[in-house]
């Protein structure tokens, strides 16, 4: 961070101090502590582990309260406190290669943060109260990673987790009442008593009560949050993120690549701690199983390493629900459509952001937000309604029935296929009623609001924009040859027992939720090998531009066609609607296509490098994953830890778009337009 970036001039101190007694722990991983942790139960860990720990955590203390003061010296600091963390964890990362992988990035990233850190000026010469505040301010932001305890393994949900969390919260609280003392108005200071009652309560139940260790666990969590959540709202806002510019935060927040991974990364670390409170499983959860279900959710894949309907309760569900709803309309969208409600304007800067990352017309840019959140909300509330009396009508329970129906019609028109049947809809084979509504919903989703609200103008053959046309005709051919090519050559297959409407339903199902949803009404796991490939095609296409779905888009397809056939018809344009289709939008298509090939082909790479299971299972996985399809033939069960993470990367670059990443390395700078003599290149 150079002098001048954000990271520098901000109390970046207090979220160190704040968070470096997780180090401590650092000597407990892969051991095993129950109960009150004792003297005796601290004689069981090895006394060196025990002792780089506690460096580990005494230096990074230390390195946050001399970080701007000493210079150099306190990068010395810094660099003790990484090597003897790691130091003190060195045993268990040897046994677990994931842990290892992830705490080697994670070092190499602190090294390179510290070497390129200068402190600046600004902040020598910022008032007492002024520091105090970002200091408050930081700590209070970087209270909730504390949460992050229940990954050490051995020490999660045990009292010796919620000393630490406790300890965390006392920290960031005395930075706040360090900052409330310098206030005119003491009022302030309300907030950290009313949090040490809390914390002394929660105290004085461990203590009272053995038994009590979890629940009180859970209050803890509960706690900490909310000491976040009050102490953020008491401080006054920070001047530096509305004011300055040029900095590394705009750098972030004003590109529409960055801003669109910041959102949904922060949304996927939401819910996957949202996963892993008490109250969302039945039994318990580990961390990458968390991150997979909300990864999974959220870029609504639906992908799932665990039988939501039985692994999960009412509010795993709910948790999972709403997930599930913000990934597939976009949180941004949603917040746009919420300021406005409450009487708040952007500015032409964020309109302008906001514009090209939902591809929505800038000068009204609010409407259109407005009537695709309408159409949304609608089209769920008549599939819910139409879902939830079949149900019913097929033996649910009315509660049960609506439950099950909201969440399939929210589920189907996300494109999320997340069920609450353990076998999904092969319970519904035979209702071709419930299988078309899903359908339906399956389709406005993945085609996007906009384009489903011109249906209606598309089936009165008139006029459309391009985009919309080559959106809707590569659907259609695709739904027609999927739904012939899968009855084809499953009719004897997959489709075998069930009757000659039933297979052709089926056959229409499969091909509707192949490309975008995930559902299946009949098992895949012994599909035939033409249909293997034809599935992995159309999963690797996904959905339309602006939908729920992922993949390379139908239009990317539809405009390579396009220009396939002009160019067989030896014909330099490429027409749409009359419309010459601009050579920049070929360029970008050949653009997505290729992203979208070397995203598939490196996470198949990746997972036949680590996985053992047969590639046939790992290349549908990998395409689904990308396409955010979330079918499966049986791989996901088997994966490792490393196997979940190679998915959840791959999901979450399928939701954003693989030439989203690739967009990251542009450096924004103009580049200088040259001209060179044509280059004589035989293809043929």
């Amino acid at each position: 961070m150079k002098t001048g970036a954000p990271v520098s001039q901000i109390g970046i101190d207090g979220a160190i101090i704040t968070l470096a007694p997780l180090l401590l722990l650092l000597a407990f991983t892969g051991t095993e502590v129950t109960g009150l942790t004792t003297l005796a139960t601290l004689a069981e860990i090895e006394q060196w582990r025990f002792a780089m720990a506690a460096i580990g955590a005494c230096f990074g203390f230390i390195f946050g309260l001399r970080l701007f003061h000493l210079g150099p010296g306190a990068k010395l600091i810094g660099a003790i406190a990484a090597t003897a963390s790691t130091a003190a964890a060195l045993p268990y990362l040897m046994e677990n290669p994931f842990a290892a992988l992830f705490a080697g990035v994670i070092l190499i990233s602190f090294g390179f943060v510290l070497l390129d850190f200068n402190i600046s000026k600004d902040y020598y010469h910022a008032e007492d109260v002024e520091r105090k505040r970002q200091q408050a301010w930081w700590s209070a932001f970087s209270l909730p990673l504390t949460l992050l305890i229940s990954l050490v393994p051995g020490v999660a949900n045990t009292a010796l987790s919620a000393y630490i969390m406790i300890l965390c919260l006392g920290l960031a609280q005395t930075f706040f009442i360090r900052w409330a003392r310098l206030q005119k108005n003491h009022i302030y200071l309300a907030v950290p008593v009313l949090v040490t009652l809390g914390a002394f309560s929660i105290l004085g139940l461990f203590i009272a009560e053995a038994s009590s260790y979890l629940s009180s666990i859970a209050y803890v969590w509960g706690l900490t949050l909310f000491s976040s959540f009050i102490s953020l709202s008491a401080l006054p806002r920070n001047r530096f993120f509305i004011e300055q510019s040029n900095t590394g935060w705009d750098l972030l927040l004003n590109h529409p690549a960055r801003i669109l991974i910041t959102t949904f990364f922060l949304l996927c670390t939401g819910g996957t701690l949202l996963l892993m409170l008490p109250v969302s499983t039945e039994v318990g959860i580990s961390f990458i199983d968390a991150a997979f279900t909300a990864v999974s959710a959220v870029c609504v894949t639906g992908l799932i390493v665990m039988d939501t309907p039985k692994d999960f309760t009412l509010a795993g569900q709910g948790f999972i629900l709403l997930l599930i709803q913000l990934g597939g309309l976009g949180i941004m969208s949603l917040t746009t459509v919420a300021l406005h409600t409450l009487g708040h304007r952007l500015s032409l800067r964020q309109e302008r952001l906001l514009t090209s990352m939902t591809q929505t017309d800038h000068k009204d840019l609010v409407n259109a937000l407005t009537t695709i959140l309408k159409f949304t909300f609608l089209t769920e509330l008549l599939g819910a309604l139409s879902l939830s009396s079949l149900f019913y009508w097929l033996g649910d329970t009315l509660p049960m029935a609506i439950w099950r129906g909201f969440f399939t019609s929210i589920s189907a028109f996300c494109n999320a296929g997340f069920a609450l049947q353990s076998d999904n809809l092969i319970p519904y084979q035979n209702h071709a009623l419930i299988l078309h509504v899903i359908s339906a919903l399956i389709i406005f989703g993945g085609l996007a609001p906009a384009v489903a609200l011109m249906l209606p103008r598309w089936f009165q053959r008139k006029a459309l924009p391009a985009s919309a046309n080559v959106a809707l005709l590569t659907t259609v051919v695709l739904l027609l040859s999927g739904t012939l090519m899968i009855a084809a050559f499953e009719w004897n297959g997959i489709l075998e027992g069930l009757t000659p409407f039933d297979k052709i339903q089926n056959a229409w199902f499969q091909s509707v939720t192949l490309r975008t949803a995930g559902f299946n009404s009949v098992d895949l796991t012994h599909i035939a090998a033409p249909t293997f490939l034809i599935m992995v095609f159309f999963m690797f296409i996904g959905g339309s531009p602006g939908g729920t779905a992922g993949g390379v888009k139908t239009t990317a397809l539809g405009i390579l066609s396009l220009t396939f056939w002009s160019h067989i018809r030896r014909r330099d344009d490429v027409i749409v609607s009359h419309r010459r289709v601009p050579a920049a939008v070929v360029y970008q298509a050949v653009t997505i296509m290729m992203s979208g090939l070397i995203v598939l082909f490196l996470s198949m790479m990746m997972l036949e490098l680590t996985q053992q299971v047969s590639a046939r299972d790992l290349i549908f996985e990998a395409a689904s994953a990308l396409g955010t399809a979330g079918l499966s033939i049986g791989a996901t069960g088997k994966l490792d830890e490393m196997g979940k993470l190679i998915i959840i990367m791959t999901m979450f670059a399928g939701r954003i778009g693989p030439m989203t990443l690739f967009i990251l390395l542009d450096n924004d700078a103009p580049h200088a337009v040259k001209k060179y003599p044509d280059a004589k290149i035989s293809l043929t």
